[in-house]
């Protein structure tokens, strides 16, 4: 039920998500390292049925990204108090819409490595060099 900022943080996360598809021609892709998520802002309008039908309109690869409802008070407490994404207006009640534009990205120990303008270009390029840099140093502690 978003009109505009949705639909592009969507068609950029779809790029984030394509750029690290493996290549079946070579031994490239981590793909299966990441997860990407999207939740709901306006839990009330978009019922999972809702936020399929939007998935599916980008023909969104569900392989490593969810789509994620439920109840807007329990959204909102996650959205401010583990993603630390807040209103820069009102008073912080369950009715103020907590929309952003932000990429949160987190590592396999839930802690935040950063946050990212989700319509900015050289941003989205960071997140994937950070990511990069994840995947690598994940690789590195298991050795």
């Amino acid at each position: 039920n978003c009109p505009s900022v949705c639909p592009l943080l969507t068609k950029n996360m779809m790029q984030l998500q394509a750029a690290f598809k493996k290549d079946p021609k070579r031994d490239t892709g981590i793909d299966t390292l990441i997860q990407l998520v999207s939740v709901t802002v306006d839990p009330e309008r978009d019922s999972f049925p809702a936020m399929r039908n939007f998935a599916d309109g980008f023909r969104i690869n569900y392989k490593n990204w969810s789509f994620l409802t439920g109840r807007r008070e329990d959204i909102y407490n996650y959205a401010r108090r583990q993603l630390f994404v807040n209103m820069e207006e009102g008073t912080g009640g369950v009715e103020d819409l907590i929309h952003t534009q932000k990429i949160v990205l987190i590592d396999t120990f839930r802690n935040i490595r950063g946050y990212y303008d989700g319509l900015d270009t050289g941003a989205l390029i960071q997140c994937a060099e950070d990511v990069v840099l994840l995947t690598k140093e994940k690789k590195r502690k298991r050795k």
